[in-house]
């Protein structure tokens, strides 16, 4: 396999996360190292090891190393199976097992980990996989970005590369805390919209999302989608990821500036997509999109039955 790919058993990707969140980026980005390192042995009991210099990257010290370390070995995943007794179930597992390092901080130092036996049982018996180009997986900065993309690498090369599902199964997959962004405008705009600027930005394939509205707009379901980049698209990725991350994040942020305009009008179509109060104006502000508020919020009223 070259070092320019990982390749991940899909029923990992697909794996749900047991405590709600999703582990950080720099953790997700280390299971990666870890999967590519053991290759096609992953799935064998038995330590497999690396060098933490191959894994902190371009980080001076590898104290770092040890909290995503931690995190990883505390995430825990949850893949549907079936029960002894042959009904649907959910098997809960980490993913890592245990580890074993040196004490010492220099080049040298090395560490042993084994995959925890559920999770080698996934890869082993896997028959659907997500190829990952290395260098965007280890670019991205957010880690709603990362799960994005392994879902994105999952579906892409399929006939229909696309992902559909309640808000509350978004929330689930993207491994948004429990708590977090309890409306939709919310996952939106914190979630969803900057995963997706990121995967845009950096990953061989594009994506994006669209909702199905009900009654009142109620969001009934979001479908994210992924397709082949062309080659005018690879060539500008290509060029960003070889480049310096310098500017990386103003350069996605001015790609995809029309959608910060006029913030309040923004924040107010949200609103009344979810039937609550508009936000006020700013004090001295006079802001053009008010005659439009108004008039929505108007319409909006006199869509509200009269029982409510």
């Amino acid at each position: 396999m070259p070092n320019t790919e990982v390749i991940k058993a899909g029923e990992l990707v697909e794996a749900r996360f047991a405590k709600g969140a999703s582990p950080s980026a720099a953790a997700r980005k280390m299971l990666a190292l870890l999967i590519q390192k053991a290759a096609g042995d992953a799935w064998k009991p038995g330590p497999h090891s690396i060098l933490k210099r191959e894994l902190r990257g371009s980080h001076n010290s590898n104290d770092r190393l040890d909290d995503a370390f931690d995190e990883l070995q505390g995430t825990l995943l949850r893949i549907e199976t079936t029960a002894p007794d042959g009904r649907a179930a959910a098997l809960v597992a980490p993913v890592v097992a245990y580890r074993i390092e040196h004490l010492e901080d220099d080049d040298k130092a090395r560490v042993w980990w084994e995959f925890s036996e559920p999770a080698r049982r996934a890869m082993q018996g896997s028959d659907h996989y997500a190829a990952m180009n290395r260098a965007a997986l280890l670019a991205f900065d957010s880690r709603y970005s990362v799960t994005l993309y392994e879902r994105g690498a999952l579906l892409v090369g399929r006939r229909d590369a696309r992902w559909r599902g309640t808000v509350d199964e978004l929330r689930e997959v993207m491994g948004v805390p429990t708590g977090h962004y309890r409306v939709w405008a919310d996952i939106r705009r914190k979630v969803v919209e900057p995963a997706c600027a990121e995967v845009n930005q950096l990953a061989e394939f594009a994506c994006g999302w669209k909702v199905e509205q009900g009654p009142r707009n109620k969001v009934l379901a979001v479908e994210l989608w992924f397709r082949s980049k062309d080659p005018a698209e690879r060539t500008a990725t290509e060029r960003e990821l070889d480049g310096t991350r310098d500017g990386r994040k103003a350069r996605r942020e001015r790609q995809n500036a029309p959608s910060r305009l006029q913030p309040r009008l923004v924040k107010a179509l949200d609103s009344l997509r979810e039937y609550r109060p508009l936000p006020d104006a700013e004090p001295g502000q006079d802001d053009p999109a008010d005659a439009t508020l108004t008039e929505l919020a108007r319409q909006r009223a006199a869509m509200v039955p009269d029982d409510e």
